[in-house]
C-alpha cells in the first residue's frame, strides 16, 4: 500500500504512518511479515501473507484495517492505495552493500534511505526489503536513587521523552524559481546530547 503524506519528511512519515500501520496490520489474519519504507511525502508498506492465503480477502482485510484506524493518522494524508501482487510473478535479486569507509550503521541507513527508494521506483519492482547491518538505537538506563531524589517514576521519564521527541506536521511550502521546498519543525531526539538536555518534568 502507498499512503501519501504531502510535505512530510521521511522520518515524519515513518513515525506518523508506518509505525501505526505496522502495529495494526500485524493483527490481520494470515500475515507473515510487514515491511515499511518511508520517503519524503510517501509511505510504502508491504504486507506478506502465508502461502495459500486468498489475495482478494487479504486485500479486503488490509483495506478494512486502514479504514478502521484512519482516525489515528494525520488528517492530511491521502487515501492509501492497496495493491496486490504475488512473489511468484517477480524475479528475486539479492544485492550486498558494503564499505570500508563508513560503519555498518551508516551503510544500512544509506541502503534504506537512498538505494531502496531508488530501486523501488524502477519499472516492474514491487517491493524492496533491506536486512542486515546495524540499526542505531539509544538505550536509557534509569538510576533508582536519582529517580527517588527527583521524585520521578519510570513512567514519567518515558512520557517526558515522548513529549519532547516529536516532529511537527508540515508547516507549509516555499516556492522559488520553480523549486518547491517543504517547511517542517523537527524537535526529535537524535543524539545523546539531546537526551541529556531533555526536560522531563517541571517543578
Amino acid at each position: 500500500m502507498t499512503p501519501p503524506y504531502p510535505g512530510a519528511e521521511a522520518q515524519t512519515v515513518s513515525k506518523d504512518i508506518d509505525e501505526i500501520l505496522e502495529k495494526e496490520l500485524a493483527t490481520v489474519p494470515g500475515v507473515r511479515r510487514i515491511k515499511a519504507s518511508s520517503q519524503d511525502g510517501l509511505s510504502l508498506v508491504t504486507v506478506e501473507f502465508h502461502y495459500g492465503t486468498d489475495q482478494d480477502l487479504a486485500a479486503l482485510d488490509v483495506q478494512n484495517t486502514i479504514d478502521r484506524i484512519a482516525y489515528k493518522m494525520p488528517a492530511n494524508i491521502g487515501n492509501p492505495q492497496v495493491l496486490k501482487f504475488s512473489t511468484t510473478n517477480k524475479p528475486i535479486i539479492t544485492l550486498a552493500v558494503t564499505s570500508d569507509k563508513i560503519p555498518l550503521s551508516q551503510v544500512r541507513t544509506l541502503a534504506e534511505d537512498e538505494l531502496a527508494q531508488e530501486i523501488q521506483l524502477l519499472p516492474g519492482v514491487a517491493s524492496v526489503d533491506v536486512f542486515g547491518g546495524h540499526e542505531r538505537s539509544i538505550n536509557i538506563l534509569l538510576d533508582k536513587t536519582r529517580l527517588s531524589a527527583y521524585n520521578l517514576s519510570p513512567e514519567e521519564v518515558t512520557l517526558g521523552l515522548k513529549q519532547q521527541n516529536i516532529d511537527f506536521p508540515p508547516g507549509g511550502k516555499l516556492i522559488h524559481d520553480q523549486e518547491e521546498l517543504s517547511v517542517t519543525l523537527n524537535a526529535s531526539i537524535s543524539d545523546l546530547t539531546a537526551v541529556n538536555n531533555t526536560l522531563i518534568k517541571k517543578t
